[in-house]
């Protein structure tokens, strides 16, 4: 019984022929990598030490060997993504882990494959041992990035309406606008030249960044057009939002004519400004694929922009806000860490940014949150900042703004910020006596409860300190005072308040404070 079950977890666990074999994507990667392999044969080593030559080309004819083999990973974790993976869950290498473990390095692999499976590999260019590695056979980090596909849908880069010019020779000195469309598949094109004709040309190649499309026959879109048209062929480099490279046509007759063209994507919304454009310029994001307005008011705009991401996702969302003349990323929820570089960042003279017209826009634009997790980031927030959020906590309920407010050093710091907290609006704590006479004591739990207990059990763990204090506001001390005001049931942790209400109520007789001793007259025995 334990053999059989054992088969038929292996059985299981093993993929499918389908899964394992996908013809195009398949075919896919083996010309991108049969395409790689010919441009680094062809690039120049002359540079390279004998012994990184001879290394390279031993690399170079196990590349060749592997994908002519045809076996490569497959994406079971990531559908709809284009992932690399350096191994497989079936255990299959990627080109640059098959490469790297055949010349007797397994453990880097497996090392890799361990920490960062899914990294691209220009992503690991920190990695010492991977670049000792490449040094010594002779390749770069470049080629090594090159070498490696991801495995997913190469579509993806040239999806969407390209709207592109095409410049011929100066034979026949003709521009000529198209519009290239594609869905997402490799049978989803559509080449359109404006009032002439539409084709539905087929993908001869779509590996890396570069495509080429074909339509053969074509009709003719130079002259008269009444010459018979063999081949249409264009050669596609992506660039993020624009296109560059060739269209070649070749006639009946055998002429060729060339030209070169460049197409830039349909994004939808307003492009954004150039303030926008130089910020993320300055950033050096990869493949920047747009940039658009989203939303805003009369002084003050927001911006996505979509970018291919450098980690195992194709595109990363970002938002910007371009506010008095300044641009700085809002916090991006969806990215599990999130990189400090160009965050917004609120300085002590920018009081309109937590304005109540200003949060009000944000809001509608579903940003509130990320909007101040965004400026609360900043250990060095000016005061403002939480004040106002707090503030806007009594215009509309909002639980998780309330909750990361009091998760915040700055304000669990600020005796006064935290008072503000403490005395947000919530139900109070209810009694009723049960059919059989029993008493239930209901403490509230819903709405700002939890935010507020936890701003009363930061400023009471101070209560000690804060009393001590000359310049400690009265609005701090009578808080402390109502604690139980707030919270019938239940008991402060420590200090205790046999330690903290004598305490207070010596300083309260000793300024004559009638407010703070009327307060600690309505506590209550237990828990002292």
């Amino acid at each position: 019984m334990r053999t059989l079950v054992l088969v038929v977890i292996l059985l299981l666990d093993r993929p499918s022929a389908d899964v394992r074999s996908a013809p195009a994507e398949t075919a896919r990667v083996r010309r991108h990598l049969s395409m790689v392999e010919a441009e680094l044969r062809a690039t120049n080593v002359s540079a390279l030490t004998p012994v990184q030559r001879a290394a390279r080309g031993r690399n170079l004819a196990v590349l060749h060997a592997y994908w002519v083999r045809g076996v490569f990973p497959v994406n079971t974790d990531f559908p709809g993504l284009h992932v690399p993976y350096f191994i497989d869950r079936y255990g299959t290498r990627c080109a640059m882990a098959y490469l790297i473990e055949q010349s007797g390095h397994g453990d880097l692999v497996r090392r890799i494959a361990t920490t960062q499976n899914n990294a691209y590999v220009r992503d690991l260019q920190g990695d010492a041992d991977l670049g000792a590695w490449l040094s010594e056979n002779g390749l770069t980090a470049a080629e090594a990035a090159r070498i490696q596909p991801s495995y997913g849908s190469p579509a993806d880069d040239f999806a969407g309406s390209w709207d592109g010019t095409v410049t011929f020779d100066s034979h026949h000195e003709a521009t000529l606008r198209y519009i290239l469309t594609n869905e997402r598949s490799d049978d989803g094109w559509m080449l359109t030249f404006p009032d002439r004709w539409s084709v539905l040309p087929r993908v001869v190649t779509l590996a890396g960044d570069s495509l080429v499309l074909e339509a053969a026959p074509a009709p003719g879109i130079l002259g008269s057009g009444r010459e018979p048209v063999t081949r249409l062929r264009t050669v596609l480099h992506y660039g993020g939002n624009t296109l560059t490279g060739s269209i070649e046509i070749l006639y009946a007759s055998g002429a060729v004519v060339r030209g070169k063209t460049s197409a830039t994507l349909e994004c939808a919304g307003h492009d954004s400004p150039e303030a926008v454009v130089a910020f993320v310029r300055r950033l050096g994001l990869p493949k920047v694929r747009c940039m658009t307005e989203i939303g805003g008011g009369r002084e003050w705009s927001v911006h996505e922009v979509i970018y291919r991401n450098m980690g195992q996702f194709r595109y990363a969302r970002r938002i910007a806000l371009l506010w008095g003349g300044r641009v700085g990323w809002i916090v991006n929820d969806a990215m599990a860490t999130d990189t400090a570089v160009g965050l917004f960042r609120a300085r002590p003279s920018d009081k309109t940014i937590t304005s109540p017209a200003f949060l009000k826009g944000i809001m509608t634009l579903g940003l509130r949150q990320r909007w101040a997790k965004t400026l609360l980031q900043d250990p060095n927030v000016p005061r403002f900042v939480p004040a106002a959020l707090i503030t806007a906590l009594h215009d509309t309920l909002d639980v998780p703004l309330a909750e990361l407010l009091v998760s915040t050093p700055q304000v669990m710091r600020d005796p006064e910020l935290l008072v503000a907290l403490a005395h947000l609006p919530v139900a109070p704590d209810s009694t009723w006596r049960r059919d059989d006479g029993g008493m239930v004591y209901a403490t509230v739990t819903t709405g700002y409860a939890r935010a507020r207990g936890a701003a009363d059990d930061a400023l009471w763990a101070q209560s000690l300190a804060l009393i001590a204090a000359r310049d400690t506001p009265h609005d701090v001390l009578l808080t402390l005072a109502t604690w139980h005001d707030r919270h019938a049931f239940s008991c402060p942790g420590r200090p205790s308040k046999g330690q903290v209400f004598p305490a207070l109520k010596e300083r309260a007789l000793r300024e004559g404070d009638t407010a703070i001793l009327a307060a600690l007259a309505r506590v209550k025995a237990p828990c002292l």
